[in-house]
């Protein structure tokens, strides 16, 4: 087993790294924990951003996540709980989805919002209106 400060920081600094709006939308409607975070992060970051449904085993989610199978274990049925995955056993594997987000995501929706604005000032200035 890690040493409890070296494991705190990999789990902190594999949230920052993975870190995305999705991810964020998750910690904050949710209210997850550190653990529930990192090993979202990694679902995600596995699953190409939630697009693909994956079948893998717990060892190799805790492996990336750098905790154990049990915490991974733990992890991944708070998150089924929570409704932010489904899981189904396959044999020695299990399978994991994400399910669809209903509600719209602020931050998504300003960034596409700043997009739509930039593309709009950037076809000004390439025909000299502004």
């Amino acid at each position: 087993m890690k040493d409890p400060i070296k494991k705190e920081i990999s789990i902190i600094q594999k949230s920052i790294t993975l870190e995305s709006p999705v991810l964020r939308y998750y910690i904050k409607k949710h209210k997850l924990s550190g653990l529930d975070t990192v090993i979202l992060a990694v679902l995600i970051d596995l699953t190409s951003q939630r697009k693909t449904d994956i079948r893998t085993h717990y060892s190799v989610i805790a492996s990336h996540a750098g905790v154990s199978d049990m915490e991974a274990y733990q992890s991944i049925n708070s998150l089924h709980r929570y409704r932010i995955i489904d899981t189904k056993p396959a044999g020695n594997f299990i399978h994991i989805s994400f399910k669809e987000i209903d509600e719209s995501i602020e931050e998504i929706d300003l960034a596409r919002q700043n997009a739509k604005k930039i593309k709009k000032l950037e076809s000004e200035v390439s025909y000299g209106n502004l």
